[in-house]
């Protein structure tokens, strides 16, 4: 058994390790993506539990600004409404 293992390059049960960046594919693209110094996370598809915190990004036609959750798609006829949250 190993205890330590230092690989850079190094294909690991189906996970690729390089340049502080962890990826997982398979025939379709890139399923998963760790940034172990920038922190950024991204994959195809997540189960996530528990407290999420955001200040900014989307949430389906949903967006997070200043703050507010809001939309306003739902009034896409309409310039100057949107519901917010």
């Amino acid at each position: 058994a190993t205890d330590t293992l230092f690989a850079d390059g190094a294909n690991v049960a189906g996970f690729m390790f390089k340049d502080k960046v962890l990826k997982s594919f398979n025939d379709k693209g890139e399923t998963l993506l760790i940034n172990g110094e920038t922190g950024y996370f991204k994959c195809k598809l997540a189960e996530i539990t528990g407290t999420i915190t955001a200040d900014k990004g989307r949430i389906g036609p949903f967006s997070i600004i200043s703050g507010v959750l809001s939309s306003k798609i739902l009034y896409e006829n309409e310039t100057n409404k949107y519901v917010g949250f």
